[in-house]
């Protein structure tokens, strides 16, 4: 068996072999890389130069004729606003004097007014006047021949042949207004024509047009002059001899360095006509072009690079040019400094891995010892590992290979504790909130029992139930609803004590244990400032909640024992919170548990109703509110109960809705609406309609659009005097799901109301697929009206929403007439409420609908 080697000493031997080679070949390729780098950079800065000196000579010129050009449509622009204010001022001028004397002075008289107000106005330096031209043609007013007025030039063309009076007039009969450049003579100018803009507005009493206009020649004149001063700040960089010249196409410079000369015949030493050739090459569109500077004052006569263009409207060229040898100056000292800079790379390379050299023999006679310590370590790491769960200590390891092995070791051991640790947490902690859950609840109550029994104190047990938290869920899901149960978490824990606890049961029920109480005030002062913690908005997602709670509390040792009674007394004394009006807190008594009893009763009390037809169908009329007429009534749901007399459905509906008994009672109304409805046609010629409220439960079950088909057909009602109003909260779940419900619905010629609408959370992008013909605004907002400006507001948005998706609004709750005088005003259609009828039973509603038809 052929003999094993030692690692260490194979490393330390061939390493060292390795390296040597290594450094040799790095010095070799470093050295021909910056070398070839070295000249390719050379030719590249040579290259780049020239490119970069070409781009900014023709990017100068450039920037140069486009500041031009934007001189040129700003004055233009200038120019028409001037002119267009000018006439309109000498037109307002017109009509205040046409308007003033039109009845009081002869027509000839008030013309003459008119023209000698406007024959003395000037403008731009008294240069400016202004004309009358009638439609005949006639001159009323011309200030600069004022020998020519009254005569007539309607056919008079200029030199070119072209009407100008005609068109003038033309633009003033069909538009009314507007520009017209033309040609025209000067006065005092030899030169026959001259370009000149005139704007002109119509003046209708006389048939007239007045104008004014300026001569364009002495603007760009006034313009060139004006840029030609600004050249000499236009020098784009250090350089005396870099500068913008100018001049014209017969060959006389218009700026530095020979300003005012001709230089059409000047040549440089080799004969060339340097200016013709700018010129040629300007007219061409432009370019570059070489030549020697021509021995002017202050210059040199050396190669010179020039890029020109041309402005052919003006017949000037614009160039800027640099010296050829200054470029190449530049291109040596870059040169220069690379080849500097290459020398010292090479002599500090050599240096640098003589040093290196040097530093890794000695490293490596320490190598192969510390590579042992290494191993050495892991080994220890490994056994601690397998029998202590300890981490390595990474101190003692010499390599950073070890040491990111040796990262990844303990992160392996920290996840496994980790986990452990959260597996724990997770068996006696809320996933979502972190809070107690009940298996560490009960530990919790059963410590401070022990505590209060030592301490001979009181102890708090408090059920908190978030009101209406369903919506939530059910409108925008349960991540914002999860949202919102850390906040309610941050709050609450942010104003309890330290001793106290809070648990989280599951959904939106929490538990606070509150230790070491002298007095229940104690819990009550605790308490109300839970619930005023729940004042302040809940913004989720740029979405706004207001949610309210329900608190049950009992207390230790006075409701129970243990956490077992405790819990279920504080859970009662919570159902109790919420039967109250919710959004309070209620300590328990022992008459609660006497109360879920109740609800057998009144669930066995229904069935009963149901087969004695104890149920009964009542109607409030709906009114317009404009002329004060019934519409039509709702019908409402009352239970006459052999002991406690008339009931109303906030007693026992909630009780039908759960026990699914709802589905028997609301097809009772629904038919017995229709039967009464039919009735009173007959009777009374009522053409009004009836409205009967419908469950969501109703609604779900899937043979009621069986059951309204058979009540039609079985009382023979018109569906369009039918109207079902259906609660905006149940629309929020699956809203999909109940639009194709109701349009099966409609499609029976029923009408569909929203109840209660703005006491949801609707979604208007479901509402305004919804099949919908009529918004009732809860009787919630009616009742602030109309002193309270929230309600006021969202009363007249309702309003507006309901008018812009075609629907009808109904007001419910109407108990005082400036309730009525508001509703009537922000133009809501219908109403109801005490201020004109409370519900009443079918024998009374004839009556009142005798009383009310006289």
């Amino acid at each position: 068996m052929k003999p094993k080697q030692k690692l260490f000493k194979h490393v330390y031997m061939y390493g060292a072999l390795l390296f040597f080679i290594f450094i040799l070949s790095f010095i070799v390729i470093n050295f021909t890389q910056h070398y070839l780098n070295f000249k390719h950079t050379s030719q590249k800065t040579q290259q780049d130069y020239f490119a970069n000196q070409h781009y900014l000579l023709s990017w100068k010129v450039g920037h140069f004729i486009e500041r031009i050009q934007n001189r040129q449509r700003d004055t233009k622009n200038q120019i028409h606003r001037l002119l267009q204010e000018e006439v309109h001022k000498a037109h307002a001028l017109a009509s205040n004097l046409y308007a003033t004397y039109q009845h009081s002075l002869p027509k000839e008289t008030l013309q003459e007014l008119i023209a000698e107000a406007l024959r003395p106005v000037r403008y731009m330096e008294d240069t400016g006047y202004f004309f009358i031209i009638s439609e005949d043609g006639a001159k009323i007013l011309f200030p600069n021949k004022p020998e020519q007025e009254g005569a007539n030039y309607f056919h008079e063309a200029n030199a070119h042949k072209r009407n100008v009076f005609g068109a003038l007039m033309t633009i003033g009969q069909t538009t009314k207004e507007g520009f017209y450049s033309y040609q025209w003579e000067k006065p005092n100018s030899d030169k026959a024509l001259f370009d000149k803009t005139s704007y002109v507005k119509y003046f209708e009493p006389y048939g007239w047009i007045i104008g004014t206009g300026v001569y364009t020649d002495d603007i760009t004149a006034t313009l060139q002059q004006s840029i030609l001063s600004e050249i000499d700040g236009m020098n784009f960089d250090a350089f005396e001899e870099n500068y913008l010249f100018v001049g014209q196409w017969d060959g006389t410079a218009l700026t530095h360095p020979a300003k005012g000369k001709n230089m059409l015949d000047v040549q440089d030493v080799n004969g060339k006509y340097v200016v013709r050739a700018l010129i040629e090459k300007a007219k061409e569109g432009g370019g570059f072009i070489e030549y020697v500077m021509p021995d002017l004052e202050d210059k040199r006569t050396l190669n010179k690079l020039s890029y020109v263009q041309a402005i052919p409207e003006w017949q000037w060229y614009v160039g800027s040019g640099v010296y050829t040898d200054d470029i190449q100056k530049q291109i040596d000292f870059e040169y220069a400094n690379l080849k500097h800079a290459f020398g010292i790379w090479l002599l500090g390379s050599l240096f640098l891995f003589g040093i290196v050299a040097l530093v890794m023999a000695l490293f490596y006679r320490r190598f192969s010892h510390r590579l042992k310590m290494d191993f050495d370590a892991f080994f220890a790491f490994f056994d601690s590992l397998a029998h202590y769960n300890y981490p390595i200590n990474k101190s003692q390891l010499r390599f950073l290979e070890f040491d990111a092995l040796a990262t990844s070791a303990n992160a392996m051991l920290m996840e496994k504790l980790d986990l452990e640790k959260k597996l724990a947490h997770l068996a006696h902690h809320d996933a979502l909130t972190s809070l107690p859950n009940r298996t560490l609840l009960n530990d919790r109550i059963e410590r401070a029992i022990a505590a209060c029994k030592r301490e001979k104190r009181l102890m708090a047990l408090c059920f908190i139930d978030l009101d209406n938290f369903k919506k939530i869920n059910d409108s925008f899901g349960h991540s914002y609803g999860d949202a919102a149960l850390l906040q309610v978490v941050e709050r609450v824990r942010g104003i309890l004590r330290e001793t106290d606890t809070m648990a989280r049961l599951g959904g939106d029920e929490f538990v606070l244990v509150l230790e070491n109480l002298e007095h229940k005030q104690d819990a009550a002062r605790i308490l109300e400032k839970v619930q005023k913690t729940f004042e302040t908005a809940f913004m989720i997602h740029r979405q706004t909640f207001f949610l309210t709670s329900s608190i049950g509390v009992s207390f230790y040792p006075k409701d129970g024992e243990n956490g077992e009674i405790l819990l279920k007394n504080a859970d009662l004394a919570m159902y109790k919170a919420k039967a109250s009006g919710k959004n309070n807190f209620c300590f328990y008594e022992r008459a609660l548990s006497s109360a879920s009893l109740e609800i057998l009763t009144i669930e066995n009390e229904l069935k009963s109703a149901i087969v004695k037809e104890e149920f009964e169908v009542y109607y409030q009329p709906q009114i317009h509110l404009q002329t004060g007429k019934c519409t039509g009534f709702e019908a409402l749901l009352r239970w006459n109960h052999p002991q406690q007399g008339v009931l109303s459905p906030n007693r026992f509906i909630a009780y039908a809705e759960e026990s699914r008994m709802i589905l028997p009672i609301g097809a009772f109304v629904l038919k017995q609406a229709c039967l009464d409805l039919v009735t009173l046609q007959k009777t009374l010629g009522f053409k009004g309609r009836v409205s009967v409220n419908v469950s969501g439960i109703q609604l779900e079950h899937d043979d009621f659009v069986n059951t309204l088909e058979h009540v039609l057909a079985q009382t023979g009602i018109n569906p369009d005097a039918l109207e079902l109003e259906i609660t905006e909260s149940v629309f929020m779940k699956d809203a999909l799901r109940w639009i194709a419900i109701l349009d099966n619905i409609r499609a029976l010629g029923v009408k569909i109301a929203i109840d209660d609408f703005g006491t949801g959370y609707s979604s208007l992008s479901y509402l305004r697929r919804l099949p919908v013909d009529k918004l009732k605004i809860d009787i919630s907002f009616v009742r602030d009206l109309p002193e309270h400006k929230d309600a006021r507001a969202i009363a007249k948005a309702i309003i507006v929403l309901a008018k812009s998706m075609q629907m009808t609004t109904l007001a419910e709750g109407i108990e005082t007439p400036e309730q009525a005088e508001f509703l009537i005003q922000e133009g809501c259609s219908e109403g109801q409420g005490f201020y004109y009828q409370k519900g009443m039973n079918f024998s009374t509603l004839n009556t009142w609908l005798i009383a009310n038809s006289r």
